[in-house]
Parts: structure tokens; C-alpha cells; sequence
């Protein structure tokens, strides 16, 4: 009667033993699956389109080429090489610019400012409002 007593007990033990084996694996399961579902869920982020413009101003003064107006759409968007002498082209993303889909000009919070270049006495564009923008000047 012991030996049968002993039996049921290290039976029931056993099969509590692999009772909870059972439930912490399939709790790792549910942890691992709740961990990848929202990372594959989440949205994917389209890349920030840039608008390019142009510098098309009558000179290289300080005041004209922080003149937003001097500054006209293109639809090429290759940018200049060369070095910082006069402004050649930036590229600004949509919140800086009015009538994007019709006819784009750059928004006056654009604040583009211009910098000297001793040598050739022109200015050169150094900074632009829009953090993710891209500034191209090119040489004279």
C-alpha cells in the first residue's frame, strides 16, 4: 500500500513538473509573438520629399541671395559641387514651400543666410530654416 502510495505521488509530481514545463514554454511562445506583431505593424515612414531651387539672382549680394524670391523651382534635383562661393542650389522640404503641387516658391521662414567668401567678394549660402534641407554652392 506504501509502495502504491509512493507511486501516485511521484507520478502526480511528474506530471506537475511537466504540467508547468508546458505552461512556461508557451508562455515564452506568447512573449516572443507579442514582441514581433507590433514591430511588423508598425508603418513604414516614406522618405521626406525635397524640393530643389535654383538660384537665379542678379548678383551675389548678401541681401539677394537670402531673398527667397530669388530662388525658382527646378524639377532637376542634382546638386552643385564646388566650393562655397555662390549659392548654386538647396532643397527644402514641403513645409517650407507655397503651391508644392501647382507652381513651388519658398516660404520667407525658409531664412536662408548668406556668408562671405573673402576671395571672389561673393556671397555663399550657410544656412537654411529646414533641418533636414540640403545646401549646394558651387565655385564661381
Amino acid at each position: 500500500m506504501r509502495s502504491l502510495k509512493n507511486n501516485w505521488l511521484s507520478a502526480g509530481i511528474t506530471l506537475l513538473f511537466l504540467l508547468g514545463a508546458f505552461f512556461v514554454v508557451r508562455a515564452m511562445e506568447k512573449k516572443e509573438i507579442k514582441e514581433t506583431i507590433p514591430k511588423s505593424k508598425q508603418p513604414v515612414q516614406k522618405a521626406e520629399v525635397l524640393y530643389t531651387f535654383e538660384y537665379k539672382g542678379p548678383d551675389f549680394s548678401k541681401a539677394n541671395v537670402e531673398n527667397e524670391a530669388n530662388w525658382v523651382y527646378t524639377p532637376n534635383t542634382e546638386l552643385c559641387e564646388g566650393s562655397e562661393e555662390i549659392p548654386c542650389r538647396i532643397q527644402v522640404s514641403q513645409s517650407y514651400v507655397d503651391n508644392p503641387t501647382t507652381s513651388p516658391t519658398l516660404k520667407s521662414m525658409t531664412n536662408i543666410t548668406a556668408d562671405l567668401n573673402p576671395i571672389s567678394n561673393t556671397h555663399f549660402v550657410d544656412g537654411i530654416a529646414d533641418a533636414s534641407g540640403v545646401i549646394s554652392n558651387r565655385a564661381l
